[in-house]
């Protein structure tokens, strides 16, 4: 298991917008997970001012996941 995996959004989102993309990807999931995420992501899902974000930190030493299934609910998320 990778110690680190990134989500790659390629371009800057607001709340809303990666609010929006982390639903997806869980209605895409086919098993359960349970994902830290650090960085600016979670700064951004905090109403932090001036934080942008390409992508979204996972810190998978912490995270439950099967990242075969979470890398395939990204790519149909968009």
């Amino acid at each position: 298991m990778p110690s680190r995996v990134r989500f790659i959004i390629l371009s800057t989102v607001n709340k809303n917008e990666l609010i929006c993309y982390l639903e997806r990807i869980d209605a895409e999931l086919k098993h359960a997970a349970m994902l830290y995420i650090y960085g600016s992501a979670p700064c951004i899902l905090l109403d932090e001012p001036d934080r942008t974000s390409l992508d979204i930190d996972v810190a998978s030493p912490y995270s439950v996941a099967n990242y075969g299934d979470i890398a395939q609910a990204a790519t149909k998320a968009g």
